[in-house]
């Protein structure tokens, strides 16, 4: 005959194993939170590992012997009125140029023009006005009035004209344009022909362009005057503006009176085949 366990004998076994059990599985949690308490930067199995950290992206840098020289332009007034002459001016000074002599230069350059100007037409004024008393007629005071526009600053090359006006009696007075066009790395004031390769005609497309344009308005310029261009010369006036060639001649030259200073667009983009590789981007616009 089997003997049996007694009922509350068999509880008390079964409750000794599911205890075992329980504390088993306790003490493995124990140990997994003391390893992550001790490694805190340790993922669990069950958790996703973290990001992986990236670099932020490079910024760009100017390729070697990119030309990215800029200049700064501010203006010195002078205003003054006198018996013989009225003075309104705005003389441009550039500062930038990587060449301090030849940015010096131009700041001299720029402002002797000026006060030649102011000297001459001071003394004239002085002769006229002794000569209408003599005569007894009115004087007017003479005016000289000058101004500029900056036209171009962009890949180390700096663009800019003056407008420098004069009067010295009679219906109306004139006025005269000049061009600056400047390499702000070496300083040298660029003339037309700088801008090209040795042995570019650069002269040929131009001179081309110019009566095309003439012959297009006519009424604007003197008769013939096209086909009577002689075409531009080594000192020709210019400037830069954009991604175009400004070329311009003085008043009277090759129009009236009327047509104010003549100007002819060229784009420089129809010219660039014959540019220096410094000057090449000057064809895209900026």
């Amino acid at each position: 005959m089997v003997k049996t366990q007694p009922q509350w004998r068999r509880c008390t076994v079964a409750v000794l194993v599911i205890g075992c059990a329980l504390t088993l599985t306790g003490c493995a949690s124990l140990r997994q939170a003391a390893t992550e308490w001790q490694n805190p930067g340790s993922p669990s199995p069950e958790s996703p590992a973290p990001p992986a950290l990236t670099a932020p992206p490079a910024q760009p840098q100017p390729a070697a012997g990119a030309r990215t020289a800029m200049a700064v332009v501010s203006s010195r007034n002078l205003k003054e009125s006198t018996s013989i002459l009225n003075l309104d001016v705005r003389i441009p000074v550039v500062s930038g140029v990587q060449n301090p002599t030849a940015e010096a230069e131009l700041n001299g350059l720029l402002e002797k023009r000026i006060n030649e100007r102011k000297v001459i037409l001071a003394q004239e004024a002085r002769d006229y006005m002794a000569e209408a008393k003599k005569l007894n007629v009115p004087f007017h005071p003479f005016e000289l009035s000058s101004i500029f526009n900056l036209t171009l600053n962009r890949q180390a090359v700096l663009s800019l004209y003056t407008d420098t006006y004069e009067y010295t009696g009679g219906a109306h007075g004139g006025t005269e344009r000049q061009g600056y066009t400047v390499d702000l790395v070496s300083g040298q004031r660029l003339a037309v022909a700088d801008l090209f390769s040795p042995g570019f005609e650069y002269q040929n497309r131009i001179n081309q362009e110019i009566r095309s344009q003439m012959s297009a308005h006519p009424d604007n310029y003197f008769p013939n005057a096209a086909s009577e261009f002689k075409g531009i010369s080594p000192g020709q006036g210019y400037y830069l503006a954009g991604d175009q060639l400004i070329i311009f001649f003085p008043q009277y030259e090759i129009a009236p009176y009327a047509s104010g200073i003549p100007t002819f667009t060229i784009p420089l983009a129809q010219l660039q085949d014959g540019l220096k590789p410094d000057y090449a981007g000057l064809a895209k616009a900026g």
